[in-house]
This record gives structure tokens, sequence and C-alpha cells, in this order.
């Protein structure tokens, strides 16, 4: 079980799968991320990616976020975050892409407006951050001013591709965070 840290719904908990298939982000850095969000969460569009118990996505509209699309390819994973999001009351506010992130950006990209917050957190092992960041690129996609945060592995910092630039990259033990916005805008 994981807690929800701030918001709405603060002290709550959601289920997480079990095994080593996912690895949730741990609630320091769910709290540092949100600590350097917090300005612009109210109102944002929110994108999970590899979303595993959609702890982070849920953390958003707890904390104001208008809508949190939560992307997980793992049925086991995919069916929790649908109980959690159903016990929190929160259908109206999420939609959930059971799929890859690949193709679900794919899927996504005509969408608008576009998103304000995209949250990445692959398993460490892949390394599909570079082909996510260009399929991001795309016109449109996300909204001016966005922001990215990719979770890594503190030994394996991603390289920066496609329209972005790395703004500030935070180090929380095992885990580090990489907050990167598009090139040209503040």
């Amino acid at each position: 079980m994981l807690r929800i840290i701030g918001g709405s719904f603060k002290g709550r908990l959601i289920k997480a799968p079990e095994g080593a298939g996912t690895r949730p982000t741990s609630s320091r850095v769910r709290e540092a991320a949100f600590d350097i969000l917090s300005p612009g969460i109210a109102g944002a569009r929110f994108l999970d990616l590899y979303a595993g118990s959609g702890a982070v996505g849920i953390e958003a509209l707890s904390r104001g976020a208008s809508f949190s699309v939560f992307v997980e390819s793992d049925g086991r994973a995919a069916s929790l975050l649908d109980d959690n999001i159903r016990k929190l009351g929160i259908s109206s506010s999420a939609g959930v892409l059971r799929m890859t992130a690949e193709k679900a950006l794919h899927e996504l990209a005509g969408e608008s407006p576009g998103f304000d917050v995209v949250f990445m957190d692959p398993p460490y092992r892949n390394d599909q951050i570079e082909k996510i960041l260009v399929l991001l690129s795309v016109p449109g996609f996300l909204a001016k001013g966005a922001l990215v945060i990719i979770e890594h592995a503190t030994k394996k910092k991603p390289g920066i591709t496609g329209c972005f630039r790395e703004i500030k990259s935070y180090k929380y033990g095992d885990s580090s965070l990489l907050l990167a916005g598009k090139a040209g805008e503040p």
C-alpha cells in the first residue's frame, strides 16, 4: 500500500502492485517532485507514463491538477490503478491507457489542449527515454511552458533529446529526478 502525501487525498491509501515487475516512486521522491511542481500543478493536464499504481498521477489530482492520463502496459498494475481511481471517486478526472508508452503517445498526439506536465518513471533498465522525448516533441503535444520530469537511476542519467533542454537534476539516493522543458521556453 502507498499513502498519498498531499492535497485533498492526503493520507489515503492506494494499492500498489506486488513483486519485482514494478518499482513505485517513493514518497520522498513524490514529495520532492510536487515541491518542484507546486506553483504550476493547479488546473494542469498531467500525463503519468509508466504509471504502475498511479501514485504520481493521483498525487497530481489530489493537489489540484484538472485531469490525469495514466499509461500502464502491465495488465495487473493497470487493474489496480483502475481500482485506485474508482475507490477515490476520480474517474471523471482520470483516463487509463493500457498500452506501452510509445503507443500511447502516438494515440494522444492529436489531443488538445496539450499536457502541462509529463512524469515518466520507466523501468531503470529501460532505454526508451530518448525515444519518448522525441515523441513528446511533436508540435501541440505539450502546452507552452510544459515540464517533463524523468525519474531515473542516479547511476544512469538519460540524454536529453528532441526539443528539450535540461533545467535541473535532483538526487535522492538511488533515484534521481531530471526536470526538462522545451528549448526556448521559460
